[in-house]
């Protein structure tokens, strides 16, 4: 997935989620799932993206990624490689 597409389904997902507190019901929709399948390789747009907005729809994909939830992605990212 390069970075138009990324962007294209986190615009939807913002867009259809928009009322919805429910993190069970936001991992189900398309354009969630379609960033999640890409797994890790997908970590460094999200984290460039992350840096400029800390948006809780990111924080939720990254931690649905990699299995947990960590307190700040940027140094996480950092240590890991994933961004300079």
């Amino acid at each position: 997935m390069d970075n138009e597409e990324f962007l294209k389904h986190l615009k939807i997902l913002q867009e259809d989620t928009i009322n919805i507190s429910n993190t069970g019901l936001y991992l189900l929709h398309p354009s969630c799932k379609a960033i999640i399948a890409e797994g890790s390789k997908i970590i460094p747009t999200i984290l460039q993206h992350y840096q400029n907005d800390q948006d809780h729809y990111l924080d939720i994909i990254l931690s649905n990624i990699v299995g947990y939830r960590d307190r700040n992605w940027i140094e996480w990212g950092k240590s890991r490689g994933f961004i300079t």
